[in-house]
Formats: structure tokens, C-alpha cells, sequence
């Protein structure tokens, strides 16, 4: 007899889950292939609403980034964007740029569950 397994999905990407308007902290890694830290000489990133397709803030610049680290964003921009949905997935992408001038972009998601606020 076949007995058919039920698990969760599998989300090709790794994703924190947060209660809408809290601040989180995303992380980021400039490595090579044998995972030894690169020094950059830029780093920006980008957050985007991808559930509404809504930029929520445009490219900022980190200054001197370390090649291992975190981005905080903040409560503020941590909000759902339309108050009747339950979920929003947000990207946070990272655009970094090593010493040597090439530039590698990296994912990171960050979904919001809505907080009932009351009437």
C-alpha cells in the first residue's frame, strides 16, 4: 500500500518570517568558492513588495561594508502594504561590488504576517 506523505512545501529560498511592522536584520556574505571572506568596495540593497509588486524602498548605499554583515530594516518599512491580505513577501536584494570591480547580487526574503490591531 502506498501511503502518500504530506509536509510542508519547499521554498527554493530561505526566508524569514516576522509579525508586520517589526524591525528585522537580514544578513548578507561576500565569499569566494572556498567560502573565504571577500573585501568589497561597495555594497547597496533594495527592498521590494514582490506579493503587490511594489518597490518599498529604492537602492540605498551601506558605507564601509565588511564582507560579512547584517542590514536592518526597519519597522517603518516593514509594514503590509494592503490591509486586507494576511501574508507579504518582501526581497531584500544586495548588489555587491568586490575590490577587484566585479559585482554579485544576492536574495534574501522576509515574509510579513499581518497583527491583528484591533477596532
Amino acid at each position: 500500500m502506498y501511503w502518500r506523505r504530506r509536509d510542508f512545501p519547499v521554498f527554493p529560498y530561505r526566508k524569514q518570517q516576522i509579525p508586520a511592522g517589526s524591525a528585522v536584520e537580514v544578513p548578507y556574505a561576500s565569499i569566494d568558492d572556498n567560502l573565504e571572506p571577500v573585501e568589497l568596495s561597495a555594497l547597496r540593497y533594495r527592498i521590494d513588495d514582490l506579493t503587490n509588486a511594489l518597490v518599498i524602498q529604492d537602492w540605498t548605499t551601506v558605507q564601509d561594508p565588511e564582507p560579512r554583515g547584517t542590514v536592518t530594516i526597519p519597522a517603518s518599512l516593514n509594514g503590509m502594504s494592503r490591509p486586507y491580505q494576511d501574508r507579504q513577501l518582501n526581497q531584500i536584494t544586495f548588489e555587491l561590488t568586490d575590490s577587484n570591480g566585479n559585482v554579485k547580487q544576492q536574495l534574501a526574503y522576509v515574509e510579513l504576517g499581518a497583527v491583528f490591531q484591533g477596532s
